[in-house]
């Protein structure tokens, strides 16, 4: 499930010098919840994950809670 939030969290720290020219920095507003099997949650960014599976891999937005 997706959890699409306010603010972008970015995986690089905005305050470095030369950040912008890094062409891996990624910024995304989606966090996906994990699940695990014994019932634990939590979510994860986004930034995250390997490129080629940003995007929200076609999941239902999480309900508001």
């Amino acid at each position: 499930m997706l959890d699409l939030r306010r603010h972008p969290h970015q995986n690089r720290d905005l305050t470095s010098e030369n950040i912008s020219p890094n062409p891996a920095g990624v910024s995304s507003n989606i966090w996906y919840e994990i699940v695990l099997h014994d019932g634990q949650a939590g979510y994860l960014s986004e930034v995250y994950i390997a490129p080629q599976h940003r995007g929200g891999m076609n999941l239902p937005e999480c309900p508001r809670r």
